[in-house]
């Protein structure tokens, strides 16, 4: 309903909980230096070098590679001038369905919705370019208030039922449930393109040995990786 046509690709699924185990088994098999995990970082100074501070011990390096996406701009700012960013607070939906088991859709062009698959599981992520959004600001730093998640329930629930609306409307043939699952996430829009839809990645050397990664793709993160790797 309402859909002029549409266009069949073959796509790859990843799965991120067979990403992490394979990440921390790469991780473990480093010895020549340290790893250090479950730390979070609340500072950063810059010396002669990098003193890293965080919730733990603090820690001085010669090269910092800074990939902590919307908070770096609070990371950075005691060395470094920091450009406003458009800041949003968003929700992705879990949901099953009995007429399909593994499916990615994308309505375009415009504020529709898209699902894709959750990895291996039978169940689907569900985001809405408008209606996922909860909170947004233009803003030089990531407001903390957004970390206290259970101040949105209410907005939460609006955005199900406008999402599942708009979803009947292009698609009423389709029956999906939404599980228990919800995640809600931070996305992060480079200022001078926040009109437009890009989600550009790139590395900034923002201070001598100092690079900000800013990659808000996952299929990005390979390119990025290589990229760093030239520069280090």
């Amino acid at each position: 309903n309402n859909i002029e046509g549409g266009i069949q690709v073959d796509e790859p699924i990843y799965d991120w909980e067979i990403i992490k185990k394979k990440t921390k088994s790469i991780l473990k098999r480093i010895k020549k230096n340290k790893i250090q995990r479950n730390e979070k970082v609340i500072k950063i100074e810059k010396k002669k070098d990098y003193k890293l501070i965080t919730n733990k011990n603090s820690y001085h390096f010669d090269i910092i590679i800074d990939a902590s996406y919307e908070q770096s701009n609070s990371l950075i700012k005691n060395f470094s001038k920091i450009s406003k960013k458009k800041y949003q607070l968003v929700v992705v939906f879990e949901f099953i369905s009995k007429n399909f088991n593994k499916m990615g859709l994308a309505l375009m062009d415009g504020n529709f919705f898209s699902f894709l698959p959750k990895g291996k599981q039978k169940r689907h992520l569900l985001y809405h370019v408008k209606h996922s959004i909860i909170e947004q600001k233009v803003c030089k730093e990531y407001p903390l208030k957004w970390k206290k998640q259970h101040n949105y329930l209410a907005k939460i629930e609006n955005s199900k039922r406008l999402i599942l609306k708009d979803f009947k409307k292009y698609l009423p043939n389709l029956d999906i449930t939404f599980t228990k699952n919800q995640f809600i996430n931070p996305r992060v829009l480079l200022k001078n393109v926040e009109k437009s839809d890009r989600r550009i990645s790139k590395i900034n050397e923002i201070s001598k040995n100092y690079f900000q990664i800013f990659s808000a793709k996952v299929d990005h993160s390979v390119d990025i990786a290589y990229k760093i790797l030239k520069k280090i």
